[in-house]
């Protein structure tokens, strides 16, 4: 009955998002651990990264969307691992709008949206194009995990700082490029 089935799917899906926040978890603690209290230094973000944020092709226009590029929007930050995307976007759509692409283990940062979406992190395993209200960090290979887990646990911190330098309340490339991370220094 395809209500069983349903339910079943379901079940499977709350257990996934339970293994996936206890996986979390553990790599928090593992980064405080390895890092932040053995790093007597600190870089800022926009010294082992480019940041950048993306653009919307035209909503109206039905020859831009449907086709075979991911196209990554703020609400999708929810999920802290992006897999893939809700929607997707053509050529048309790309060369005709200020999307950019993401590349897989960048980070994404939702700019701006309503209710609990600013300030949200992920990371990709896809490459996907944004949208105007996410920001990407590509960082240098070696800090891209690094770069997540400390972006991802400033949730609070993003959004007070962006409610305080923001005329519209929104997280600013700059706010990120500037932000300090810890390291291990090379004395470690």
């Amino acid at each position: 009955n395809i209500v069983a089935i349903m339910s079943n799917i379901q079940s499977k899906i709350d257990v996934n998002k339970t293994i996936n926040d206890n996986l979390l978890v553990q790599l928090w603690s593992l980064y405080e651990h390895l890092i932040v209290k053995k790093s007597n230094d600190s870089i800022k973000i926009g010294d082992v990264a480019k940041i950048y944020s993306g653009g919307t092709p035209n909503t109206s226009n039905p020859d831009y969307w449907g086709g075979d590029y991911g196209w990554l929007s703020s609400g999708e930050t929810r999920n802290r691992f992006i897999l893939d995307t809700e929607k997707t976007i053509t050529k048309a759509g790309i060369a005709n709008s200020s999307t950019r692409l993401a590349n897989e283990l960048d980070t994404v940062i939702a700019s701006a949206g309503q209710g609990l979406t600013r300030g949200q992190t992920s990371i990709l395993f896809t490459k996907t194009y944004v949208n105007q209200s996410v920001i990407v960090v590509n960082s240098v290979e070696q800090y891209a995990y690094l770069v997540f887990c400390n972006l991802s646990r400033r949730y609070d911190e993003l959004r007070t700082l962006s409610d305080s330098r923001s005329i519209r309340g929104s997280i600013t490339t700059k706010m990120i490029a500037d932000l300090e991370m810890p390291i291990v220094g090379t004395d470690q």
